[in-house]
């Protein structure tokens, strides 16, 4: 099992573009004008550079970083990751109360700060509970969030990556039950998701724990440095 995880880790790829703020102050009713495209020279530079946005003490940054990981979550979907921005930004035809502009920024960031209080704590599903609450965030992208603030504790929760337990990747280390409801999450209720969660992340950590005790190297997606292994 040590092997097909190192490989599953290894061969994880991503795009790495994000946001970066070309002003001192967003406008989030014309956010295309506040911010431009950026790719960065690695994956683990743009890892960094969303966490250190969403933890920032910075207003403004905060902001730069909510912005930031929705454009890239849909980055390879074409102008999908714009509409999803203006979204955030404004909300759509049919609920234009979710979105920033209605519940605030300050509330925003509030709500992200509030998130990585729960994970500091250990509070995996809480943190998911409050990151949803960001307009346009469901548990999928919740999970995105939250691994960018704490990756070396949280690991995302998607569709590919649930496809890839159903395969059977994770059958010896996750009971059968457990695992079948956690592929299932997204159907849930939200606290019942947040619990899947919840367990999801203890176990990933149980995992990173055992391969970094036996040295085993992550490396980032066009760089051969060696890092500790992230969930």
């Amino acid at each position: 099992m040590r092997d097909k995880y190192i490989a599953a880790r290894n061969a994880y790829n991503c795009p790495p573009i994000g946001l970066l703020a070309t002003v001192d102050q967003i406008d989030i009713h014309n956010w295309k004008t506040s911010f431009s495209k950026h790719q960065f020279d690695s994956t683990l530079r743009l890892d960094q550079y969303h966490e250190d946005c969403l933890l920032s003490e910075s207003k403004e940054q905060v902001l730069s970083g909510i912005y930031s990981v929705m454009y890239w979550g849909y980055v390879t979907s074409g102008a999908k990751s714009m509409t999803r921005c203006t979204w955030i930004s404004v909300g759509n035809i049919r609920n234009p109360a979710n979105s920033i502009s209605s519940i605030g920024q300050d509330n925003a960031v509030d709500i992200v700060r509030k998130s990585f209080q729960c994970l500091s704590e250990g509070n995996f599903g809480d943190a998911l509970l409050v990151i949803r609450q960001l307009p346009h965030v469901g548990i999928s992208f919740g999970t995105k969030y939250l691994a960018f603030m704490s990756p070396e504790y949280v690991g995302v929760l998607d569709e590919k990556i649930t496809n890839h337990m159903s395969a059977g990747s994770f059958s010896k280390i996750l009971n059968s039950k457990v695992l079948q409801k956690l592929i299932k999450s997204k159907y849930e209720n939200p606290k019942q998701a947040a619990e899947r969660f919840q367990v999801y992340c203890e176990t990933l950590n149980a995992i990173k724990d055992q391969l970094n005790q036996d040295g085993a190297i992550w490396h980032d997606a066009g760089k051969q440095e060696g890092s500790n292994l992230h969930s």
